[in-house]
C-alpha cells in the first residue's frame, strides 16, 4: 500500500508540472500576440534602430504575412525615392560639366521610379507585434554594413567581368567578337549601375570608396560605337540592277555605324585590313503562274547574302528572304519586288544582324 501512494504521488508531481508548463507557454504566446503598449520601434523606428545603421521600414496588417510584406513594400519604396533624387541630382550634375566631357558620370537610364527597384537583397524582417485588436506590425530592415558589403563585392566581381570583355575586344579590333565582347559588356555596365544607385544610398560611403577601371556605362558604349566605327564591311550583289540591293545594303550598315564600300571598289581600297568582311549577295527576280487573278504579272523575288570574315573565310551572318508580286505588267512586278527587299533590308536585315 505504502507503495502504491509513493507511486499516485509521483504522478500527481509529474501532471502538475507538465500543467505549469503549459499554462506558461499560453501565457506567453497571448502575451505576444494582444499584448500591451506598443514597442517604440513601431513610431519611432530610428530609435532603437538608428540610421547611420540601419534603413528601416514599418508596415501593419490583418496578419502576419500582411504585415510582412506592407513592411517590405515601405522599406523598398523608400530606398527608390532616394535612389531617383539621387539619379536626378548626378544628371543635373553632369549636365552642367558635359560640354568639357566626351561621356559623362552617371546613372543614365538607371532607376527612374520607385517600381523599378522590387528586390534588394539582404532586407529582413527585424521584429513583429501584435496589438489587442489582432492588428500585427512588422519592422523591415537594411543592415548598412552588410548589406553594403555584399552590393560592394557584387560591383567589383562584375567590374573584373567587364574589364575582360573590353582587354578582349582591344586584343581582336574591327571584328565582330570583339563587338559581341563590348556589347556583353555594355549589358553587364548597365546591370551594375542599378547595384550602383543602390549602393549609393544604402552605404554611400562605400558607393564614394569605389573607382571602378571601365568608369560607367557610357564609357563602354563610347568603346562599342567606335569599335562599330572602325570595323569596315564591303557589299558585293550579284544580279543587281542599277545597284539598287547594294545601295540598299550599304544604306543599312553605313547608319548602323559601319565603315563600308562598294565591293566594285578597287582592290586597294578593299584590302583585308581595312574592310576585314565583305557581305556577298545575290538576287533573282523570276515571272511565275499565280493561282488567282489571271490578269496580274507575277514574279518571286529571293535574296541571299553571307556576311564573311576575309582574314578566315568563315561566314559570319547569313541571311535570306522570298516572296512574290504582282502586277499587270512584268516590268511594274520586278519593281514592286525590289522595292519590298529594300524594304525588307532596311527593316529586317540590320535586326538579323
Amino acid at each position: 500500500m505504502h507503495k502504491i501512494i509513493k507511486n499516485l504521488c509521483i504522478m500527481l508531481c509529474l501532471l502538475l508540472i507538465v500543467l505549469s508548463g503549459c499554462a506558461t507557454a499560453a501565457k506567453t504566446d497571448k502575451a505576444h500576440t494582444a499584448g500591451g503598449k506598443a514597442p517604440l520601434w513601431i513610431s519611432e523606428p530610428s530609435s532603437v534602430y538608428p540610421e547611420a545603421l540601419y534603413l528601416s521600414g514599418v508596415g501593419y496588417g490583418p496578419s502576419r504575412r500582411d504585415a510582412e510584406d506592407a513592411a517590405v513594400a515601405v522599406l523598398i519604396k523608400a530606398v527608390s525615392q532616394k535612389v531617383e533624387a539621387q539619379s536626378s541630382s548626378v544628371q543635373l550634375m553632369d549636365a552642367e560639366v558635359s560640354s568639357a566631357q566626351n561621356v559623362r558620370r552617371g546613372f543614365s537610364s538607371v532607376i527612374r521610379t520607385s517600381s523599378t527597384v522590387d528586390e534588394i537583397s539582404g532586407l529582413a524582417i527585424k521584429e513583429t507585434w501584435a496589438d489587442k485588436n489582432g492588428t500585427v506590425y512588422a519592422l523591415a530592415v537594411i543592415n548598412r554594413e552588410d548589406v553594403g558589403s555584399h552590393y560592394e563585392a557584387k560591383i567589383k566581381a562584375a567590374e573584373d567581368g567587364i574589364n575582360g570583355f573590353i582587354l578582349f575586344a582591344a586584343d581582336n579590333p574591327a571584328s565582330f567578337e570583339a563587338l559581341s565582347a563590348l556589347k556583353k559588356a555594355a549589358a553587364s555596365a548597365s546591370e551594375n549601375e542599378k547595384n550602383l544607385s543602390l549602393l549609393s544610398v544604402i552605404h554611400p560611403g562605400k558607393y564614394k570608396n569605389l573607382s571602378l577601371a571601365y568608369k560607367n556605362t557610357q564609357t563602354v558604349e563610347a568603346l562599342l560605337y567606335r569599335e562599330i566605327e572602325k570595323t569596315g564591311i564591303a557589299v558585293e550583289v550579284e544580279n543587281d540592277k542599277n545597284k539598287r540591293i547594294e545601295t540598299a545594303f550599304l544604306k543599312a550598315l553605313k547608319d548602323a555605324g559601319f565603315k563600308t564600300a562598294s565591293g566594285t571598289s578597287s582592290a586597294a581600297d578593299l584590302s583585308s585590313d581595312v574592310f576585314p568582311y565583305i557581305l556577298k549577295a545575290s538576287i533573282t527576280v523570276e515571272p511565275f503562274k499565280g493561282k488567282t487573278a489571271a490578269d496580274n504579272i507575277y514574279v518571286r523575288y529571293t535574296v541571299h547574302a553571307d556576311l564573311t570574315d576575309r582574314r578566315t573565310g568563315k561566314i559570319v551572318l547569313p541571311w535570306s528572304i522570298s516572296g512574290r508580286e504582282a502586277h499587270i505588267t512584268q516590268s511594274e512586278a520586278e519593281n514592286r519586288a525590289l522595292r519590298t527587299v529594300e524594304n525588307e533590308i532596311k527593316e529586317k536585315f540590320l535586326a538579323h544582324f
